[in-house]
């Protein structure tokens, strides 16, 4: 068409006389090689078709629906772009792809530059951003598994981050393949650095805490009264690690290798009991006292000080000796082996029986709550029973070892031959240790050995005075010698 003018235009059609027919194409042939072809595909809804065939029968490569959509690889495109069966590649300066809405973008690029599609990004970074809204990685339906929000703090499995990794219903675990490797670290100021981390041979790992420099970093646990946000809610320092190695619980300045400050309120059912300001009788009263360290087992050590001066004491009386002996005779000392010989060995032991002590000694013992080893049998369990006879009646609490751990339970129903708490152990054994009582009995051997010390004093003033009588017997013994010599020469002179 030469007329330059609206509506005059120049049309190469092919056409065919309808849905029967076949399709019109433009072919596209080099002879000898398969050529190409470009036509509306009467049989495939009319849609315009790209084939690698001159005479359209064959090798469709890309499609164009009625709708749109363009396939490429496929000839049923069921988005904008459709590729099947094949990659995309984008190849450019700062290549990437771009992705918007009436209100927002996404974009995907390889930062060719540094700073390209971020203030972050270095040469050869792919990033991945959302101008407006988060950015949330997942699998399948549902919620995203990984998110990162516009402040770019990053959720996994919430997608509502509160710090810069916030993980929710799961767990950080770290897989280590090396002796020491893994785990969590960071910078606190400065150089000062730390690492929490786990390493170790099989059944040899242990868990480890590093700080780093100077080696004059504590490592503090505390409470704090709130959230971990703001920094205003109020921390509560409970134990720390000094840089000497110190271990303060309720200080912050450890004055020994264990220091415990502070004291809590306990109840204890006691005989008597021996503190810096002498022996005390409670005539197995309920006693409330403030206690610094609550101990099950024995304590080891080279030496024990306890604060003894006259100007924290009061009501000072100097005790009966003679009473004391009289005491100290009347405790018996017993030869015994203990039933829980793997805690305690399996040595003779020659002390004191607690009961006997009471009998006659009351301030010398106490009574607590505590675990007696008077079942010391395995089991097997099911469903919370365990399959023993015993004695044990509902409302007893016993004690049970199983998976490596010792579990204390309530006794909640009682069957022939047969026993059930609330703790199911993961495999089909348990052991029972004991029951718990609360007459459990201690002797304080400070005050039997103070006891000893005032009977041996009035032994020795005993001796004393023997040894005073003694010496009046041998005076009087040499004056009646005397006199029996004198008579000797005046009987021999009147002869």
């Amino acid at each position: 068409n030469s007329t330059n003018s609206t509506g005059n235009n120049a049309v190469l059609a092919a056409a065919v006389a309808g849905s029967s027919a076949g399709s019109p194409f433009v072919s596209l042939d080099i002879s000898g090689t398969n050529g190409w072809s470009i036509g509306t595909d009467n049989a495939d809804l009319d849609k315009l078709v790209f084939k690698s065939s001159w005479d359209f029968l064959s090798n469709p490569r890309m499609a164009i629906d009625l709708s749109g959509n363009v396939g490429i690889g496929t000839t049923s495109p069921g988005y904008k772009l459709d590729v099947s069966d094949g990659n995309v590649n984008i190849k450019n300066t700062d290549p990437y792809l771009s992705i918007t809405n009436s209100s927002a973008q996404g974009i995907v690029g390889l930062a060719t530059t540094a700073g390209k599609f971020s203030t972050s990004s270095a040469t050869n970074d792919l990033v991945v951003k959302s101008i407006v809204g988060k950015v949330l990685l997942q699998s399948g339906n549902g919620a995203a598994g990984i998110t990162i929000d516009t402040a770019n703090k990053v959720g996994i499995g919430t997608s509502a981050p509160t710090e810069k990794l916030t993980i929710q219903d799961g767990k950080l675990w770290f897989n280590s393949t090396t002796s020491d490797n893994g785990g969590i670290g960071g910078t606190m100021a400065s150089n000062d650095q730390f690492r929490i981390f786990g390493a170790g041979t099989s059944d040899a790992g242990a868990l480890y805490i590093d700080t780093y420099d100077g080696a004059n970093e504590p490592i503090i646990f505390r409470q704090v009264n709130g959230g971990p946000t703001p920094a205003a809610n109020t921390p509560y320092e409970r134990m720390r690690v000094a840089a000497n190695g110190y271990l303060g619980v309720g200080t912050t300045a450890p004055l020994a290798p264990l220091h415990v400050a502070g004291s809590t309120s306990l109840t204890v059912n006691q005989q008597g009991y021996l503190d810096w300001s002498g022996g005390h009788d409670s005539n197995n009263q309920s006693h409330v006292d403030s206690y610094g360290i609550n101990c099950d087992s024995r304590i080891v050590a080279l030496a024990f000080d306890a604060t003894s001066d006259s100007r924290i004491k009061t009501d000072l009386l100097v005790t009966d000796t003679a009473a004391d002996l009289k005491v100290l005779r009347g405790i018996q000392i017993t030869d015994y082996y203990y039933k829980d010989s793997l805690m305690n060995g399996n040595r003779p032991q020659k002390k004191v029986i607690a009961q006997q002590v009471e009998a006659v000694f009351p301030q010398a013992v106490t009574q607590k709550a505590g675990i007696i080893p008077d079942i010391l049998s395995g089991a097997k369990t099911k469903d919370g029973w365990v399959m023993l006879v015993t004695d044990l009646k509902v409302g007893d609490k016993v004690r049970l070892l199983a998976d490596k751990e010792s579990h204390v339970r309530e006794v909640l129903e009682v069957r022939v031959g047969a026993f059930r708490t609330a703790f199911t152990a993961k495999g089909a054994d348990v052991f029972v240790y004991g029951r718990e009582v609360d007459d459990l009995r201690s002797v304080d051997y400070d005050a039997i050995s103070m006891l000893n010390v005032s009977a041996t004093q009035e032994l020795a003033k005993k001796l004393e005075q023997k040894d005073v009588e003694l010496e009046q017997k041998d005076v009087a013994i040499a004056a009646l010698e005397a006199r029996l010599s004198a008579l000797e020469k005046r009987v021999a002179g009147a002869k």
